[in-house]
């Protein structure tokens, strides 16, 4: 009889130490104020949370994910690798899947915050990549008892494979550009497929050859590649209208979930707080912070609505399957990205 009242405890206690893992993130990475309450109550209670707070496996992932992100700075900046280690590991254990989510989170982060790293410190950064590799192999490791299992009983399960849903999507998409290049004709082309995703592919990896040199040339000053960087957000996002069937999720900046449907088959919940945003966008005009760690957070930011808007980057998140509800397990990481770059302005605001 008293289960519902011992399933909320649970909740509220996993929480409340939700913003209590993002208040040592803060302690530990950059100072902890008062006023960071505003951000550690905002990402306890953001969308995910609070849609999601009944699936309290789910929950465990929210509140790790922080101490993750301590200990890779903790690795890059040369310290002990037992947070990371111990962390990553308890979230596998805790649940395989949302574990996946972890890991991929965590390669994504250091990436992160080796760009993040000026010139003069990259003579060390070999040795923290090795030791970054030797702690997350030791993860896997103390939850072989968990992922040995799984991996067993998952290898006869009906699961679409990842390549049979690559190719389909890539097929249907080359259909979809040569019937625009030629209306009503497109089923005689259909042997130029493979020449159209050729040239998709060279096309993609000249325009992040482009976008490199660019962000590392020192004559275009900085507003000019924050302008450039929102331009081709905008062209993917324009891309992503052309050729994804899917809807539109930027204002879930500004609402939560609105319905119960929704949960099942609708928007990443990605709200965590009216004032997140405006502090985010000031984080990339401000002029404390170094044009190094502003390209590399916006890059980081485009990965994650990349993988929002396009079907195969969103699959690859969910251990490369096909989800029948919930379709964006992975939009606590975008909500913990933005609050972390709020921060950070707001520190800047207050120094000045």
């Amino acid at each position: 009889e008293q289960m519902p009242l011992a399933l909320h405890l649970i909740i509220l206690l996993k929480l409340s130490l939700c913003s209590v893992s993002l208040a040592l993130y803060y302690k530990y990475s950059s100072g902890l104020k008062r006023s960071d309450l505003l951000f550690t109550t905002a990402y306890a209670l953001c969308a995910y949370t609070v849609s999601y707070c009944w699936c309290t496996l789910w929950l465990d992932a929210v509140l790790l994910l922080p101490l993750i992100a301590l200990g890779l700075r903790r690795i890059r900046d040369g310290e002990k690798p037992w947070l990371y280690l111990f962390s990553l590991s308890l979230g596998i254990l805790s649940n395989y899947y949302m574990g996946f989510i972890l890991c991929a989170f965590s390669v994504l982060y250091f990436l992160y915050l080796l760009a993040c790293v000026s010139g003069k410190e990259r003579g060390l950064l070999w040795r923290r990549c090795g030791s970054f590799a030797l702690s997350s192999l030791a993860a896997g490791g103390l939850s072989a008892c968990i992922l040995l299992p799984v991996l067993l009983s998952q290898s006869d399960s009906k699961k679409i494979p990842f390549r049979n849903l690559f190719t389909e999507y890539t097929y249907s998409t080359s259909l979809r550009v040569l019937e625009m290049l030629f209306p009503g004709r497109e089923a005689q082309y259909d042997s130029w497929v493979k020449y159209v995703l050729l040239a998709a592919l060279l096309s993609v990896l000249l325009l992040a050859a482009v976008l490199f040199l660019l962000f590392r040339s020192r004559r275009i000053p900085e507003k000019g590649k924050m302008a450039l960087f929102f331009l081709c957000a905008g062209l993917l996002l324009v891309y992503g209208e052309v050729f994804e069937n899917r809807e539109f999720f930027l204002h879930k900046l500004l609402v939560g979930f609105t319905n119960y449907d929704e949960m099942f088959d609708g928007l990443p919940g990605i709200y965590s707080g009216l004032l997140t945003i405006p502090l985010a966008i000031h984080y990339f005009q401000s002029p404390g912070i170094r044009s190094r760690e502003k390209t590399a957070a916006a890059l980081f930011l485009a990965m994650l609505l990349i993988s929002f808007r396009f079907y195969i980057p969103n699959i690859m998140w969910h251990v490369f399957t096909v989800n029948n509800c919930f379709g964006y397990r992975y939009s606590f990481v975008f909500s913990f990205f933005v609050l972390c770059l709020a921060k950070e302005a707001m520190d800047q605001l207050a120094f000045q």
